[in-house]
């Protein structure tokens, strides 16, 4: 039988952060077994931690998995040869009795089985993206769509890379309800995969930056965020093209590990090809291709919500308007960009990507 082999490290190891970029595992050397304590990227509260200090006294040991060993040691800022790696039959004990907060979803317990089931489930299911955009602009309800990308997004490795895990974690919490968030998210993530990204690593970084890109609004006067951004003054509009660095800022002081890639989509989405974009006027190809997709898709969901004309326009008018401003939109995102969003929403025929 294989094994699983982990780490164990002292509890002094994790100073004084609250967000850690890898799982931590207790191990009950009198029953040899590994139970879950946290899940990457969440919060180490003042009374979690206080538990888990009160484990390690009566004998228990604060693991990780060998798969994560690079990141903690990155991370951490810890020498390799400070971690001694231990291992255990592949059975290993999952379930969390003692914690004060067991970790609920089915992803967490058992996570590369439920992973697995998820990822059938998927297989099996009919699915035409371009079908599923058309019926969501007919109708005005993402819920279809946002609950595929959901499923999809939590079927990324939990295992692999933080990013990824922030990716499944965020679909899994945030993806359950129609908004201009879930709208931009799940549709920049279709959108990529119709442009022929197809790795999950790179979804993953697209998917984290489609979260976080309107971050910023949170530091602004309510009021920047809801209204039409033509009914701004001019110190609203300072503020609203300020967003991207106030959303990298909040994600640094956070202290979230997130893939640099990340970072740059995040700070890049308002920039355009024609260099007109801000904050940094970035022209041409100095810009990531899926910081084009998410500003071309947040520019139509805001377009359709009212937030750049007063009036809400609705998927269907939004299509119209995009289709009138040929011209622009071309220069702005790229002809090609431009012309594969528009074929996204015509019901089995959208372009491949060149």
């Amino acid at each position: 039988m294989s094994n699983k082999v982990f780490f164990h490290i002292e509890a002094n190891m994790l100073g004084k952060q609250s967000l850690f970029p890898f799982h931590l595992y207790i191990y009950n050397p009198f029953k040899n077994t590994y139970s879950p304590f946290l899940q990457a990227n969440s919060p180490l509260t003042k009374e979690k931690r206080a538990f888990l200090i009160h484990l390690v006294k009566k004998g228990a040991v604060i693991a990780i998995n060998e798969r994560q060993k690079l990141t903690f040691t990155r991370s951490m800022q810890i020498r390799e040869d400070k971690i001694r790696a231990h291992s255990v039959e592949q059975g290993y004990n999952v379930e969390v009795s003692n914690s004060p907060a067991p970790l609920k979803s089915g992803l967490n317990i058992k996570g590369s089985t439920a992973q697995d089931k998820l990822k059938e489930k998927l297989k099996k299911e009919k699915f035409i993206p371009s079908e599923a955009l058309g019926e969501a602009a007919s109708t005005e309800d993402f819920s279809k769509l946002i609950a595929r990308a959901k499923d999809e997004i939590m079927s990324f490795s939990l295992r692999t890379n933080h990013t990824m895990s922030l990716a499944a974690h965020l679909g899994e919490k945030f993806l359950n309800e129609d908004n201009e968030l879930n709208r931009t998210v799940s549709l920049s993530y279709f959108f990529s995969k119709i442009l022929g990204v197809g790795d999950d690593e790179t979804l993953a970084i697209l998917v984290c930056g489609a979260f976080f890109s309107h971050l910023g609004y949170t530091q602004m006067p309510v009021k920047i965020s809801q209204n039409s951004h033509s009914e701004l003054n001019e110190q609203g509009k300072d503020y609203l093209k300020k967003h991207q660095n106030f959303a990298t800022h909040l994600i640094r002081k956070s202290g979230v590990e997130l893939d640099p890639r990340v970072m740059e989509i995040i700070k890049d989405h308002h920039e355009r090809v024609s260099g007109k974009g801000h904050p940094a006027a970035k022209a041409g190809d100095k810009i990531d291709q899926l910081a084009l997709v998410i500003g071309l898709v947040s520019e139509f969901v805001e377009l359709a919500a009212g937030k750049i004309d007063p009036n809400t326009l609705g998927i269907s008018n939004s299509c119209n308007v995009f289709r009138e401003n040929k011209d622009a939109m071309s220069v702005d995102f790229g002809k090609n960009l431009y012309e594969n969003f528009l074929d996204m929403f015509k019901t089995g025929s959208f372009k491949a990507a060149a």
